[in-house]
């Protein structure tokens, strides 16, 4: 999965149904031009326009991102060996997504956006190693008991960029910056598990359950994304029956602090030697929250005035609009999760699903294990 391509087209569906950059700080909705006394979106409608938007659409979109970040964030490590018995290190990557939905975002006095889509996407790539606590205590009375304990430390740390370019539009246009997209992304995790039950180490790999473990852990993510688009169009149905055209510019950002503290059972059975069937089950605590600010700013006028819809006449009414949207996360995520492990002789790649209610993820990951 490519994350930028990922955040890239999170933030233009998240966008091209609201808002761009603030030309005033203090201001959340403001007209600039000598037609804004025209303005078919009047100043009297800027207050219910901001509460419409946050409380139809951009509250229950952050509640969406804040619900697939934490699933994210959930699979520190994937389930591989249910008991391990030496040490791994390796790198992987877990994708998220809660379904789209579409809303009709109404505005009093003003009129209907349609199908405004919101979806919830969450990505956390991360470096992980683990091992036995046994090998610190080999030959000692304490080694039988930290045997039973695998310890895991998983991190990840960067800040990328994708697109801004300028390019060549058209030969009257000139050049034109692209879309662009800028993530910084942190994450740490430390993970427990307890054998319950010890796999039967001379039991035939052709055929044998790996085991029964009790995992325990804390993980910390937080993510901030910032996405610029350049010409995009909304439409607006009027309640009289005429339609609005508002085009502009977008500019999304977005930022998620979450800690969480999952439990979980996990068990699994070897088959054939190459392949390990591993499930698990569990309940994460979870404390945080997403945050973020879509704005808008552009030409707004009617649709039935062919001369600016054709660009013969510009339109000098620019809206601006900022509207803010916050969610926290659920306090309490059940979840469950299976994969397959393919065992190459030390490497291991690792596949798994994961679900909480709605919310559904994949993970991968390629690790060494000895």
């Amino acid at each position: 999965m490519n994350s930028q391509k990922l955040f890239s087209a999170i933030f233009a569906v998240l966008v091209a149904g609201a808002l761009f950059s603030a030309r005033s700080v203090q201001a959340q909705a403001a007209c600039y031009g000598a037609d804004c006394s025209a303005s078919p979106i009047p100043v009297s409608a800027f207050d219910s326009t901001i509460a419409s938007f946050k409380t139809q659409f951009a509250d229950p979109l952050a509640a969406d991102m804040a619900e697939a970040s934490v699933l994210a964030g959930l699979g520190s490590v994937p389930m591989g060996s249910i008991t391990m018995d030496g040490w791994t290190v390796g790198l992987g990557a877990i994708g998220t997504v809660k379904p789209e939905s579409f809303v009709n975002v109404v505005v009093p006095d003003v009129g209907s956006y349609l199908n405004v889509k919101t979806v919830g996407v969450g990505l956390s790539p991360r470096i992980y190693g683990g091992m036995n606590m046994g090998l610190f205590f080999e030959r000692t009375p304490m080694h039988r008991i930290a045997s039973r304990f695998d310890v895991y430390l998983s991190l990840f740390d960067a800040r990328y960029t994708y697109g801004g370019e300028q390019k060549l539009e058209t030969l009257t246009s000139g050049f034109r910056p692209t879309d662009q997209t800028r993530v910084s992304a942190y994450y740490r995790g430390l993970d427990v598990r307890f054998h319950i039950i010890e796999k039967k180490k001379n039991a035939s790999p052709m055929a044998r359950w790996n085991g029964l473990s009790l995992g325990v852990g804390v993980h910390h993510t937080r993510q901030d994304i910032s996405y610029y688009q350049v010409n995009s169009t909304i439409q607006i149905a009027k309640f009289d029956g005429g339609q609005i055209i508002w085009n502009g510019n977008n500019q999304a950002t977005m930022s998620t602090n979450i800690t969480q503290a999952p439990v979980e059972l996990m068990t699994g059975f070897q088959l054939l030697y190459f392949m390990n069937l591993n499930m698990g089950a569990g309940v994460s605590i979870n404390k945080g929250s997403t945050n973020f600010s879509v704005n808008r700013f552009g030409p707004v006028f009617l649709a039935s005035d062919f001369n600016k819809v054709l660009g013969v006449s510009a339109s000098d009414a620019n809206l601006f609009l900022n509207v803010p949207g916050d969610a926290s996360v659920e306090r309490y995520t059940p979840f469950a999760r299976a994969g397959i492990t393919f065992n190459i002789w030390v490497v291991k790649l690792d596949v798994e699903a994961m679900v909480a209610g709605k919310t559904k993820g994949a993970q991968v990951g390629l690790r060494v294990e000895l």
